[in-house]
């Protein structure tokens, strides 16, 4: 990297895992090559560690899911990132990748995510929900099991997802630095005096991790009359509700005896290096580290085969039993994990052994440090340099852009004076006239149309689709593009629009785009805006706009509808006052020019009104991932429909009631 970044990560809490160790190892990373790292978190046991290794804690509350909660952050995210002049913002969680989305978009930044585990896909909420973590410019899948799950779920393409699997710490995982005192002290600490097998399955106590599914197998061991055995469940108590459960069953099947719960345990090197087995049983993984760490310190591994379990471990059949590193074994099968410990237990310590041995010279080629640090440094500079390359294109004249296109874009303007240069200045370089029809602004609007290209046209307001029928009649090129004077063709809709007509005149005679909607101070629009689709570039010896008073729509008739990739970005409002006030004039205006309603219709809809659409754009519209901004929108937005139906009220003197 020519110059120094600020990555900001962003994780629910620093506390003992492999999402937070790989935060803590990728900030010191960064420290260590000359750049800033930031970490923001609501802290835990690993936010010491981020400022031992000079990055900086900011404590955020980023493990809610309350939606007003994100949102807020959201803010305070994007605050950050102005003041401290972030490059790239890190998001390794679902819940502040939310937040970090929205921060991204406010603030132009890049948005990486690492895709950590397989999250369950239970149901369309949960699904949207999940997808935040493939929303990203870059993806890092752990695993290559991963990356497949990214590809099958989110078609998300291949140049936008990176494989970097976890690493385990060579100088923390290293045989050769065992001490007598640091295995005496593991011993006491998992009493464990060396006159039993130890089984050692590290992990957070939590369903997930299977502990439930060892403590069957231990029950069957107990009837076959196998010897007693020192199984540890190493691992912060995630659900204490989940412990109890654990020692009920195993008081239920005799074995309670053998259990160790001691926590997290510091040096966990020393206690894989006191164990006989370790084993990684779990039902969703993203790449599970205590399996590498386990077989660094030459354990042999049982694996279950959820996953990437064949990634971690080498296994038959996929390798002969002389290359093998562990054994696997079906998910959620106590019976099966009582077989392999029974198998391993019954191999000769040089057989145990050389098995760890191949586990540990397979992690230590596959799995170091290094290489995470490394590739995930490199996927910031891709990422930065990608942004950099995309901007320098847009601004870039295609090849397609070089004799312009035969084609007339006319806007409608009213004191539109702050707007309308960026809108004509994002098609004057490809369009071949622009045309603007005025209806009378006294902002200067029209001399700032005209010294950015364009020809301006007053013409008195008749009407929306009438004025819209109006700007086509004054075109000298049949195929057209409509625009409004706060909207803005963004590169990829550009190049769409070209490549139509590159072969000639485009297939079809009306092409349709997605408009979207950009807050006051924001670069781009929300994560969720579903706004509007509009026919917006056309034939028009094929088809027209409405002749309509209200509505301003192309009217396909029997035509196909192409579709055209890319967005039309709206800048529709200047502040949320603005947006009141353009609300204010448009009820009055619609209730006097739409037609007639009934009574009973006009009472129903006030009650129904304000309620349905604030549903309507809050949520299906997405204006909820705008925090405030979007709360205030669907609200105004919301109350100005309610308010058109009140005052339609007034002027149908058949209602018959009275507010």
């Amino acid at each position: 990297m020519t110059k120094p970044l600020t990555v900001l990560q962003v994780i629910p809490r620093m506390r003992a895992g492999g999402a937070e160790l790989g935060c803590l190892q990728i900030a010191a990373a960064l420290v260590k090559n000359g750049h800033r790292a930031l970490v923001a978190s609501e802290g835990g046991p690993l936010a010491d560690q981020v400022v031992a290794a000079g990055a900086e804690h900011i404590v955020l509350p980023l493990a809610t899911k309350n939606p007003i909660v994100l949102t807020q952050n959201a803010s305070k995210l994007a605050g950050i990132i102005r003041r401290e002049n972030v490059s790239i913002i890190h998001a390794r969680s679902r819940a502040p990748a939310w937040s970090a989305l929205l921060a991204a978009r406010r603030t132009g930044i890049p948005f990486v995510t690492t895709y950590h585990s397989e999250y369950s896909e239970k149901g369309r909420i949960k699904n949207f929900y999940n997808s935040v973590m493939a929303r990203s410019d870059t993806v890092i899948a752990v695993s290559d099991y991963m990356a497949h799950l990214i590809r099958t779920r989110y078609h998300t393409p291949e140049d936008r997802i990176a494989v970097i699997h976890r690493a385990f710490d060579s100088e923390v995982f290293d045989p050769s630095k065992l001490t007598p005192e640091r295995l005496a002290a593991v011993r006491t600490l998992l009493d464990a005096d060396g006159t039993k097998p130890v089984l050692m399955l590290a992990g957070r106590i939590t369903p997930r991790k299977a502990q439930h599914h060892l403590v069957s197998a231990l029950g069957m061991l107990k009837q076959r009359g196998a010897p007693d055995l020192v199984c540890v469940l190493a691992g912060e108590i995630e659900k204490p509700a989940f412990k109890a459960e654990l020692e009920a069953q195993a008081e239920r099947l005799g074995v309670a005896h053998q259990l160790r719960f001691p926590g997290h345990v510091r040096d966990v090197a020393a206690a894989y290096a006191i164990s006989d087995v370790a084993l990684n049983i779990s039902e969703q993984e993203g790449l599970p580290r205590v399996a590498i760490e386990g077989q660094a310190m030459g354990v042999p591994l049982i694996v279950s085969d959820t996953g990437p379990g064949r990634e971690v471990a080498l296994t038959e059949p996929d390798v002969p039993a002389n290359e093998a590193t562990g054994l696997r074994v079906p998910y959620a099968d106590p019976e099966a994990v009582a077989n392999a410990i029974t198998k391993m237990l019954s191999w000769s310590p040089d057989e145990r052994k050389a098995m760890g041995a191949r586990g540990s010279a397979q992690v230590r080629r596959r799995f170091t440090l290094d290489q995470l640090k490394s590739k995930t440094l490199a996927v910031y500079e891709r990422v930065i340099a990608r942004r950099t390359s995309s901007k320098q294109r847009d601004t870039e004249p295609t090849a397609t852009s070089k004799s312009r296109l035969p084609v007339s874009c006319f806007i409608i303007a009213l004191n539109e004076a702050d707007r309308i240069g960026a809108t004509i200045a994002s098609v004057r370089d490809w369009v071949d006239e622009i045309i603007v029809i005025d209806s009378g602004s006294t902002d200067g609007t029209q001399a700032i149309a005209e010294a950015a290209g364009a020809k301006v046209i007053f013409n008195a307001w008749p009407g929306f689709g009438q004025q819209k029928r109006f700007g086509e009649e004054q075109c000298r090129n049949d195929w057209l593009l409509n625009l409004d004077a706060d909207e803005i063709v963004t590169p990829d809709l550009r190049r769409s629009i070209e490549a139509i007509f590159e072969k000639g005149l485009p297939a079809r005679s009306v092409y349709g785009m997605a408009v979207k909607i950009v807050y006051p101070g924001w670069t781009r629009p929300r994560p969720i805006a579903n706004d509007h689709y509009c026919l917006r570039l056309y034939d028009r010896r094929r088809v027209r706009f409405a002749n309509s008073t209200l509505f301003d729509s192309v009217e396909p008739k029997n035509e196909k509808v192409g579709h055209l990739r890319g967005t039309l970005y709206h800048h529709s409002i200047r502040s949320l006052e603005d947006l009141a006030r353009k609300c204010d004039e448009r009820a009055t205006y619609n209730a006097l020019n739409s037609k007639p309603k009934s009574p009973i219709e006009l009472s129903i809809r006030t009650v129904t009104e304000f309620p349905a659409h604030f549903l309507k754009y809050y949520i299906a519209r997405g204006h909820f991932t705008g925090g405030w901004t979007g709360l205030g929108f669907a609200g105004i937005t919301a109350y100005y429909r309610w308010q058109r139906i009140l005052r339609m009220r007034g002027n149908n003197k058949s209602a018959g009631l009275i507010f």
